[in-house]
């Protein structure tokens, strides 16, 4: 999926901010996406946790003019940071795409096609890397499972999406 949105952003040529932790991985991805799309501005940015961070960055996302930022954080940092700096941000398209920044960088490989039909991309990439994974797959599925017990237990009380991890 991300792929087919950084070629319509190139086609168009929409503006691009890429966001994650890991400098290298974003800058070939960068590039990549560049030499395809010479057309595509696309920017790479180191994540900082913090609200300043968020908007500092939505402030150069509005100065730019950049349609789409994708966001390859941590599950389920990623998707929590995009809602709670959603106005911040300003982008009028967020997305948190995990792991892609390192499969478009060449750094992970995809599961095989069985696999990803089957949704379990995931205990692949786990089975690769399993000291990577461990510990953030067991707190979003803590976290996970907290919040399914909150619902249950006390279906009264509206749970807000803003829990902290």
């Amino acid at each position: 999926v991300l792929q087919a949105f950084l070629e319509l952003c190139g086609i168009r040529q929409w503006g691009v901010s890429l966001v994650g932790p890991m400098p290298e991985t974003l800058k070939q991805v960068a590039k990549k996406y560049k030499d395809r799309y010479p057309g595509l501005s696309i920017t790479a940015v180191v994540w900082q946790d913090g609200r300043d961070f968020a908007r500092e960055l939505g402030r150069a996302i509005r100065q730019r003019g950049d349609r789409a930022l994708f966001a390859a954080l941590p599950r389920p940092l990623q998707e929590v940071w995009l809602y709670q700096n959603k106005e911040l941000l300003g982008a009028p398209l967020m997305m948190g795409v995990g792991g892609s920044f390192e499969v478009l960088a060449g750094h992970a490989r995809r599961a095989p096609l069985a696999i990803r039909n089957l949704g379990c991309e995931w205990a692949y990439r786990f089975i690769q890397e399993p000291r990577r994974r461990l510990l953030p797959t067991l707190r979003s599925t803590l976290w996970f499972a907290c919040y399914l017990a909150r619902c249950y237990f006390f279906p009264q009380r509206r749970v807000s999406s803003r829990t902290s991890l």
